[in-house]
């Protein structure tokens, strides 16, 4: 309303082009007033309902009402509001107009970088300081079994201190060429197990350095025959006069 009564002396006079006073404001909102109560009250049926009230009719032309109760420290807006019905229902119009808080106005594409940004730090942070501390897993290099490794034979129903020692005799690999069962041979005789069950030791003799090491010692043995003292060895014996029996070492 307030722009269709600035435009009414447009066309005459110098155009404005700023915001809306709080005067056409006031002016338009009065109109409004006055178009709605003629509307509503025109009928003599309803203007009876008025006179049981202080009515009457301001400079401006608005019905309105007084009550009984005048505080010289209240506006006039509030001693004497504006009639309307209930169809009409308006809060009570303020002295003043409350100001806006100023909206900021921010580039979008700006703001989008800075997001990106902080997110690009976010994650160089994430690694360097977080993902650095943490333990990396150990993966496991599982050492091939060959033919005359000294394993030791799982089984469930004994500790691992009481499994038995074998030597690898034959690898029968599957189809695919992956090696699934194992030919040992123990102290109780040649067995098969699968591969999931036999276990490497933790370490690993070199066997061609013990063999050519025991040739070296049966040649000294031979060529220096008084350097072979196993003839006169002393048979050991308990405390009782027993002898004790020398252990038999697995013959793999």
């Amino acid at each position: 309303m307030a722009w269709v009564l600035r435009f009414q002396p447009k066309a005459k006079d110098v155009r404005k082009y700023t915001e809306l006073t709080n005067e056409e404001l006031l002016n338009a909102q009065n109109i409004i007033f006055r178009v709605v109560q003629k509307e509503c009250y025109s009928n003599e049926e309803i203007r009876k309902h008025l006179r049981g009230l202080q009515v009457f009719e301001d400079e401006e032309g608005i019905l309105r009402f007084k009550y009984r109760l005048i505080n010289e420290e209240e506006s006039k807006y509030f001693i004497s509001p504006i009639i309307l019905q209930s169809k009409h229902l308006a809060d009570i119009p303020l002295n003043n107009v409350s100001d806006l808080d100023q909206i900021e106005k921010t580039n979008i594409v700006l703001r989008w970088r800075y997001i990106q940004k902080v997110r690009e730090n976010l994650k160089q942070r994430f690694k360097r300081e977080y993902l650095g501390f943490l333990r990396s897993s150990v993966t496991k290099t599982e050492e091939k079994i060959n033919v005359g490794d000294i394993v030791l034979i799982g089984t469930d129903d004994k500790k691992r201190l009481h499994w038995l020692l074998g030597r690898v005799l034959e690898l029968f690999p599957g189809k695919d060429g992956i090696i699934r069962l194992v030919k040992l041979r123990t102290e109780k005789g040649n067995v098969l197990r699968p591969i999931q069950r036999v276990y490497l030791l933790e370490l690993k003799p070199n066997y061609e350095q013990v063999v050519s090491e025991n040739r070296k010692v049966l040649e000294v043995v031979t060529e220096y025959p008084e350097l072979n003292t196993d003839s006169n060895k002393t048979v050991p014996v308990t405390s009782s006069g027993r002898k004790i029996k020398s252990f038999k070492r697995l013959d793999l």
